[in-house]
């Protein structure tokens, strides 16, 4: 494995660390979550029709969450918000939060072929 390598991984998780503790030491601190309450900052679709979405499929979710240890969701399409659930004011425990991290800031490259998940590091010329 080349020093560079090595090199460009611990940038990479030192980065990745730092923004975990920060978001997260930021969201514990703030009753109100990221961006404060939901309102007129935060651009909305319309309708879930708009967003590619059924209004019908997406109004059985919040009770079908509330069966579940769900404390909160809020779903983000292109840039607005299609739906929001929970309360606020609720603090929860969240654990494991870097493999959701990990998974959106790999996704978009996977997603265009930048990394083949199915060839080893070594086969990537990493190794």
């Amino acid at each position: 494995m080349s020093t560079r390598w090595v090199v460009s991984i611990r940038r990479v998780l030192n980065c990745i660390f730092v923004l975990t503790t920060a978001l997260g030491t930021y969201a514990c601190s703030s009753p109100t979550g990221f961006g404060g309450p939901l309102d007129s900052t935060w651009s909305q679709w319309l309708t879930p029709e708009d967003a590619g979405f059924s209004q019908t499929a997406l109004e059985t979710l919040p009770e079908y969450l509330s069966t579940l240890n769900t404390t909160g969701l809020m779903v983000v399409v292109d840039g607005k918000v299609l739906l929001h659930f929970g309360d606020l004011e609720e603090l929860s425990y969240v654990a494991s939060v870097r493999k959701s991290i990990l998974a959106m800031l790999y996704g978009p490259y996977v997603a265009d072929g930048t990394i083949d998940l199915d060839r080893t590091l070594e086969e990537g010329g990493y190794g």
